[in-house]
Order: structure tokens, then C-alpha cells, then sequence
């Protein structure tokens, strides 16, 4: 997985949730050693993040010393204070729920609450807002439009058509009631 000069993706959306928090409480200390033994990876990001560094993230699954982390969340409440403190760079698209505003609002400055709750919940699609701690915002949050996408969005297609369903959340064909053939466990199968 380490070595110098490559970029890696890693794809988990074929396991399942136990086998992901397995593999990320393994994946991100053994990164965080390379980090600081060797430089490298210079970048780790984690997609929604949220999932996996929750109020029991253990102490060396993140280096914050470090830096190097991006970290992608819809979800910003759900992570521990621990990791919202060490963030360097903020950048938010649009957030209309509180909930997820006051997350990050330890950065701001308590006299510009009421606008940032303005400013984020009428983003537009294509912006997006620079927000304190990132010291190019000067301590106040930086509206920006954000470039197009080079190629088409596909959400999730061959995630949710593929990931394997448990036992008790399988598709049954019934006849008057009663369960008929096999279960199914992917839509893959279903369709």
C-alpha cells in the first residue's frame, strides 16, 4: 500500500461495516507510522469519515501532528471534538441543518453565528464557502464558486446494485404469503 510515488483508492463498498472499521483501524495507524517515518503518503483522505472516526476512535489512529488528513463528512456532528480541533482547512458546501452548522462552530467568531448559518444554508450547487480555522479566511468565511466537474457523477451505481444484503434484510418472493424460491441478497440478483 506504501510506496512513494503512487496514489492509491481504496474502495470499501463491498464489505461490510464490521469488515471496513477492521480493515480502517488497522490501515490508518500503519499509515500514520509510514507518515512519520518516511513522508509519505503525503495525503490520506477519508470519505465520509464520519463512519469511521466516531467518539471511540482510538488514540493512534490519527497522527494530527502530522496533518496530511482530508477529511470528506455530510455528517460533521458525528465526529468527535478531537478531530474537529486539529482541522486545518475547512470547506463546506451547502448545510442547512444546525445540527451540522454549530459541529463546526467552534472555529467562528460568536458574533458571526447567525451569518454563517445564512451563508451555508443558501449555497448554491456549484459553491462552496472557506470557513475558520483556514487561515486564508482571515477569520471570516470566503463564498467561491466551484470549477465544474470533468466527468459525469455516478452515485453509488455499482455500490448499492452490487453490496450483498444480511440474511434478515434479503429480498423474498412470497406467493399468498409464503416465502417461494431463494433469497435474494444484491439488487444485482433481483434484477
Amino acid at each position: 500500500l506504501f510506496r512513494q510515488g503512487l496514489s492509491l483508492v481504496l474502495d470499501f463498498s463491498h464489505l461490510s461495516f464490521d469488515e471496513k472499521m477492521s480493515y480502517i483501524r488497522k490501515l490508518l495507524p500503519l499509515a500514520a507510522k509510514y507518515r512519520r517515518d518516511r513522508g509519505y503518503p503525503h495525503s490520506i483522505l477519508i470519505d465520509e469519515s464520519h463512519y469511521f472516526l466516531n467518539e471511540e476512535i482510538e488514540g493512534d489512529m490519527l497522527d494530527p501532528e502530522l496533518g496530511s488528513y482530508i477529511l470528506v463528512t455530510y455528517r460533521p456532528s458525528m465526529l468527535p471534538d478531537k478531530v474537529i480541533r486539529n482541522v486545518g482547512v475547512l470547506v463546506a458546501t451547502r448545510i442547512t441543518d444546525s445540527k451540522e452548522v454549530d459541529a463546526i462552530s467552534g472555529f467562528k467568531d460568536p458574533d458571526s453565528a447567525d451569518n454563517w448559518y445564512a451563508i451555508l444554508a443558501n449555497l448554491e450547487t456549484t459553491e462552496a464557502v472557506l470557513l475558520p480555522p483556514t487561515e486564508e479566511a482571515c477569520g471570516k468565511p470566503i463564498r467561491f464558486s466551484v470549477v465544474p466537474r470533468l466527468t459525469k457523477h455516478v452515485r453509488h451505481r455499482s455500490k448499492y446494485f452490487e453490496n450483498r444484503l444480511r440474511s434478515d434484510q434479503a429480498f423474498v418472493y412470497t406467493k399468498h404469503g409464503f416465502a417461494v424460491g431463494q433469497p435474494v441478497y444484491t439488487l444485482h440478483e433481483l434484477a
